[in-house]
């Protein structure tokens, strides 16, 4: 397990990850509300950007808005999930940070399917491994960096836990003196 994230310790991590992923869901929130009340002036760009003369504007504006909206959905959860992390850190509760690492594992694993896909289209398509491997160096970096991320935070999740199990025996063993020998004091 690690013991600090990018020389920080690992409650101050987490807060500044916390931060950073509420505001940056805020700020893609904001941007996805914009894109999707300005659908129609998105959809025309996109259908004059691409110059095909089969694909239509009416054909591309319905998976437009589901994509927009899935996505303003999965943002909105990071949002939460950051949220609950920052609580949780600060708290040191380390259930409040299992929706963080569930949406960050998640994230990963789809990341990883969407980029493998990408690369076996580029590779079917018959382009040159040399014009693919700038994309490849930047996933593999990107997600090195989220992994690093991703296991500190999960190192937290088990520090906090660690000391929550070690404070457990002394808060019951507390409780029960106080049962056995309650303190009646009169007035």
């Amino acid at each position: 397990m690690l013991t600090k994230l990018f020389c920080f310790r690992l409650n101050t991590a987490g807060v500044i990850i916390a931060w950073i992923g509420i505001v940056g869901s805020l700020f893609t929130t904001i941007i996805l509300g914009i894109c999707l009340g300005n659908i129609d002036e998105l959809v025309k760009a996109m259908v004059k950007s691409w110059n095909d003369p089969d694909i239509t504007e009416a054909e591309i504006r319905p998976y437009a808005i589901i994509v927009l909206s899935i996505y303003l959905a999965l943002t909105v959860l990071q949002m939460l999930a950051s949220g609950m992390l920052l609580i949780g850190t600060n708290k040191e509760r380390h259930l409040w940070l299992l929706p963080w690492l569930f949406n960050n594992a998640i994230s990963l694993a789809v990341g990883f399917i969407y980029n493998l896909s990408l690369w076996i289209m580029f590779l079917s398509k018959h382009m040159s491994f040399l014009s693919v491997l700038p994309s490849i160096i930047l996933y593999f970096l990107s997600t090195a960096f989220s992994v690093y991320i991703f296991y500190g935070i999960y190192s937290l999740y088990k520090q906090i836990q660690a000391t929550r199990e070690e404070q457990r025996p002394l808060i019951s063993n507390q409780d029960q003196v106080h049962h056995i020998n309650p303190n009646y004091t009169s007035t």
